[in-house]
């Protein structure tokens, strides 16, 4: 049950940061999916903490430009 809990934050982490990209600069956009792993890894610890980035990794490697495994590893070092 966390664990779906950790992957729909993700989620919605996602979802908010690409609609502040509709409002706002590039620049002053936060990087919520990788403040969500750094709480998930303080809050509940390595395993929600990886649960975390291979969700935010994956989604997006999937919808963002570039080579696909990219972003999952660097959340992964993140984690």
């Amino acid at each position: 049950r966390k664990i779906f809990l950790t992957i729909a934050a993700v989620l919605a982490c996602f979802f908010v940061e690409q609609i502040l990209g509709w409002f706002l600069r590039p620049w002053m956009i936060p990087n919520l999916l990788l403040l969500s792993i750094v709480f998930f890894n303080l809050a509940r610890g390595t395993r929600y903490s990886l649960v975390a980035a291979v969700t935010a990794g994956l989604l997006q490697d999937s919808l963002g430009p570039g080579g696909f495994g990219i972003n999952t590893f660097a959340f992964l070092c993140a984690a």
